[in-house]
This record gives C-alpha cells, sequence and structure tokens, in this order.
C-alpha cells in the first residue's frame, strides 16, 4: 500500500508545470509511480526503529500521506526543471516534511495510531525496551571500591 498516490502528488504541482494525466508527462507516471515506491521504502527505513511498518492507522496515515505527497513532489519538480529556466525554488512547506520525518524517526513526534516497536521511544532514545529484573537495592553498596581510572591516567 502506497502512503500517498499520484493525485495527492498533483494536488501540489500546478497542471502548468507538471499533469500526470497528461499524454507524455515529465517525469512519466511510471518514473513518478517509481518515486512513490522509493519515497515508501524510505520512509517505512526511517521509521522502522519506532513503529511497526507499513503504517496503517488512520491518524498515522493522516500525518504521513502528507509527507509522502510532498517528498514525491520534491523529486517529480526537480524532473520539471531540469533544464528549463524560470524559479525551480521547492516550496517551504516541502521541505519541512523531511524535517517532520525526521522528528517522527528521532522518536521527537509521534504518530497517534501506529504500533511501536519498543526499539526506541521519545523517552528513551536508542534504548532497549528492558528485559532485565531490577535490583532494589545495591549489593555492593558498603563495599569500598577504588576508581578504575584517576585523573593523572593518560589515554
Amino acid at each position: 500500500m502506497a502512503y500517498c498516490t499520484l493525485d495527492d502528488v498533483q494536488a501540489l504541482i500546478p497542471t502548468t508545470i507538471w499533469d500526470h494525466d497528461a499524454t507524455s508527462p515529465i517525469p512519466t507516471a511510471t518514473q513518478a509511480t517509481d518515486f512513490l515506491a522509493d519515497v515508501d521504502a524510505e520512509i517505512d527505513a526511517r521509521l522502522a526503529g519506532i513503529y511497526s511498518t507499513p503504517i496503517t492507522g488512520a491518524g498515522s496515515l493522516a500525518v504521513i500521506t502528507p509527507i509522502a505527497a510532498r517528498l514525491v513532489a520534491i523529486r517529480v519538480w526537480g524532473v520539471c526543471f531540469t533544464g528549463r529556466s524560470g524559479d525551480a525554488a521547492i516550496p517551504e512547506d516541502w521541505k519541512r516534511a523531511e524535517k517532520l520525518l525526521d522528528k517522527l524517526a528521532a522518536g521527537d513526534a509521534s504518530l497517534p495510531d501506529a504500533g511501536e516497536t519498543g526499539a526506541v521511544s521519545s523517552l528513551n532514545p536508542g534504548a532497549p525496551a528492558m528485559t532485565m529484573r531490577t535490583i532494589v537495592e545495591d549489593p555492593l553498596q558498603d563495599v569500598e571500591m577504588e576508581p578504575t581510572f584517576s585523573m593523572e591516567d593518560k589515554f
């Protein structure tokens, strides 16, 4: 299941620049469909450390679909302006999609109904799920120990 459709991407790009329904658009609908698959794989790869992928929850898809559409639109936009003169500047809100994806991957933002893998969470990024028992009291608390390193050590 793709996170967005060509229609979602087309909604972001004026048809005077790119029309996926035209007889010979550049990039072609096939190329743009390949972009969809590439972006889906990129999103899944970046979020797999936190969420079960592919993302399927309705609330989460409401966040992911615009990100995917904008990431594909950036690729289409780049092909449309290759070799053309004029302003090829990417719209600012499209750039924010990448930043939001980075935040989701880092655990600094969350998807409301996506299943978490437990590998990383916003509370303990990078920490594995705890599988060891908790020691209530340190059994060596009364044992005097010498420090492993001193200030005089050189490495």
